[in-house]
């Protein structure tokens, strides 16, 4: 297994921990914070989005 599809293995559980506990911790401007599905809905599915999307792409890509 290369090491970008670990990569993409373990982002995955990632995203997949961050949408049970409904919390995902991004990049903001210059620094990262962490966005809640109750607080912030549009910014915590953005990340999701993105995360799971980059995921995909470590595994069947690269």
């Amino acid at each position: 297994m290369s090491a970008f599809k670990s990569l993409g293995l373990m982002l995955g559980v990632y995203v997949a921990y961050s949408v049970v506990t409904g919390a995902v911790y991004a990049r903001h401007r210059m620094r990262g914070r962490t966005f809640r599905r109750e607080d912030e809905p549009v910014a915590y599915w953005s990340a999701i989005v993105a995360y799971g999307a980059l995921a995909l792409m470590l595994v069947f890509i690269f």
